[in-house]
């Protein structure tokens, strides 16, 4: 792995949605992070895979933010930091 920090280069939050034929995810300043041009096909989970990709997106720092505090939680004890991550999980609809 390399040590590259990842983030997009338009700012969160995105957010998805559909323009008549066109399904779009649009970041907070108004710019489209992406566009599908024609969603009558058969392939009628592009909505949710646009939800998908804001989702992921704007849940990314989070996670990050859980890892490091996993990591690095000092004096905090493993089953306090273990609780605050499944907090974020059920934050985030990840929960099991």
């Amino acid at each position: 792995m390399n040590n590259v920090k990842h983030q997009p280069a338009t700012p969160l939050p995105w957010e998805h949605f559909r323009k008549r034929l066109h399904l779009v995810v649009m970041a907070s300043n108004g710019q489209r992070v992406a566009e599908v041009r024609d969603c009558t096909g058969p392939a009628g989970n592009t909505g949710l895979d646009a939800r998908y990709i804001a989702h992921a997106a704007n849940e990314y720092p989070s996670l990050v933010l859980c890892i490091r505090m996993l990591l690095d939680g000092g004096d905090e004890p493993m089953s306090m930091r273990r609780d605050r991550a499944r907090g974020l999980l059920r934050e985030i609809g990840e929960a099991e």
